[in-house]
């Protein structure tokens, strides 16, 4: 059933920070992480207005989260860089209703100087909802 209360209050609970991303994923959030030993996982939760009009989280809100956690998860691994996709890839697995937490624990498959490629399982109430992997493109900050 479609959840038509966004509550800007909510929060995941407590180890979750709020992550200051982009003005974009700042729109569509806001997104958490969550420090996991050497890794970080996200969460992010759907609301009234990520609505495909199916009742169901748009797929372009799923892979903007996506790839804000993977990204972010790359530069968590390295200190003093930006990066930028340059190649994205998310399959769908099953619809993400409004008011479902989205979480994801980024992967780091390889990281060489300049380029990642990273991976991520999402799941929707602890359910597989798409898998999506990734390469960024690596700048030292000047």
């Amino acid at each position: 059933m479609l959840d038509n209360n966004f509550d800007e209050a909510w929060h995941p609970g407590e180890g979750w920070e709020a992550m200051q991303g982009t003005n974009f994923s700042r729109y569509i959030g806001p997104f958490y992480y969550q420090p996991v030993g050497e890794r970080v996982r996200f969460c992010m939760r759907t609301d009234n207005r990520h609505d495909n009009s199916h009742e169901r989280a748009h797929g372009g809100v799923v892979m903007s989260f996506a790839d804000e956690a993977l990204g972010f998860a790359g530069r968590w691994t390295r200190e003093n860089v930006k990066m930028f996709t340059i190649e994205f890839d998310c399959r769908f697995l099953d619809g993400i209703y409004s008011g479902e937490i989205i979480e994801v624990e980024p992967e780091v498959i390889k990281a060489t100087g300049s380029l990642m490629f990273m991976r991520g399982d999402l799941t929707a109430n602890g359910r597989p909802v798409a898998s999506c992997t990734g390469v960024w493109k690596v700048f030292r900050n000047k």
